[in-house]
């Protein structure tokens, strides 16, 4: 049998390395450590003004939990031991920001904390002229409104009563807001949550998009949480009117030079994994060596796909670097590099689609 080449090594290195992040060359050395290598969604509350009807926190009972918000103690360690390792830094996952009462604070020191990319997702309600100052001043890079309906009956209904029309107008404020510091920068896009109600809608979404000067509008597929009864809305068991609803929006995009980022077509589409693969041929992903997801409450999971798991460890009782090259993480890895998923991976569709 020959010998593996050095540069064949060098990815089996790779393979095994936790905690940075490795680019693989064909010239020597090839492989360089970079500092920031590390994708971070991290919630600063557990609370929202809304109860939206799709929304995973319903799912999860999170109205039925105090509501509270991240303790200073427990950001300044996040600070500490993981901004510096941090490529992307993503301020929100379930919950809504901009309810979080030391917001302003927060983005003080995200904003002197050099990470190249940070963003949010928020429902735009709480959007003023301070806090948008303050997201400039952070040098904030994008802000994702959701945004499921383009009539004020359907946006309403499905984000728990929310005036479309406030929504608009914040945006509007951003907008000018922008223009006044002469900066591109927050991007603003709109998120959709597709479903039943809504998917009728979709062009005009896009329509609202280019009238508010955005330029890109994503939308993925709602998720029929088993708790919230609402396999109605799911569009898998509407395939048809969604596949000519989008490929409508599609058109619609084009036209207004909207990038419009959208599930296939359900006739194009695979199916979606039912059952565990132990063993997928599909390459896995990196996000046991890349990302770590944060809640308000020290918790720490892989990725967001872990949401009813057990958490990898709480920053509150532990460092960083005993959570990341913890035995749960450590498992983890394991599992992808040896392609055995036992886990929730296993009906994960970047792992077993």
């Amino acid at each position: 049998m020959p010998k593996p080449s050095i540069l064949h090594r060098a990815k089996d290195f790779v393979e095994g390395t936790a905690g940075r992040r490795v680019v693989v060359s064909n010239r020597f050395p090839f492989v360089e450590f970079q500092k920031r290598f590390l994708t971070v969604r991290m919630d600063l509350s557990n609370r929202c003004n809304l109860a939206c009807l799709v929304c995973g926190r319903s799912a999860l009972d999170s109205h039925s939990v105090r509501a509270s918000d991240m303790e200073w103690t427990l950001f300044q360690r996040i600070v500490r031991e993981i901004f510096p390792k941090t490529l992307e830094l993503f301020l929100s996952c379930t919950a809504e920001p901009l309810m979080a009462r030391n917001f302003s604070d927060i983005l003080r020191v995200v904003g002197k904390s050099q990470i190249p990319f940070v963003a949010f997702t928020t429902n735009g309600l709480l959007l003023n002229e301070e806090n948008i100052q303050e997201i400039i001043s952070a040098g904030v890079k994008e802000i994702y409104v959701s945004f499921d309906g383009a009539t004020q009956g359907t946006f309403g209904a499905i984000r728990g009563g929310a005036s479309i029309q406030k929504v608009m107008k914040n945006i509007r404020l951003i907008n000018h807001i922008k223009q006044l510091h002469s900066t591109p920068t927050p991007r603003v896009e709109l998120h959709i949550t597709l479903m039943r109600s809504n998917i009728e809608e979709v062009e005009g979404i896009i329509e609202i998009a280019h009238s508010l000067q955005i330029s890109r509008v994503t939308a993925l597929h709602f998720h029929a949480f088993p708790q919230l009864n609402l396999d109605s809305e799911s569009l898998h068991n509407h395939t048809d009117i969604s596949d000519t609803c989008l490929e409508r929006a599609r058109k619609r995009a084009a036209e207004l030079n909207v990038k419009f980022d959208c599930p296939p077509a359900f006739k194009q589409a695979k199916p979606a994994p039912t059952r565990i693969r132990p063993n997928p041929t599909k390459q896995v992903c990196v996000l046991p060596w890349t990302s770590v997801v944060i809640r308000h409450d020290g918790d720490v999971f892989p990725c967001g796909v872990w949401y009813d798991g057990e958490p990898f460890g709480n920053l509150t009782k532990s460092s960083f670097s005993e959570v990341w090259y913890g035995p749960k993480y450590q498992a983890l890895r394991t599992e992808m590099r040896e392609h055995k998923l036992q886990s929730v991976c296993g009906r994960c569709e970047q792992c077993c689609g």
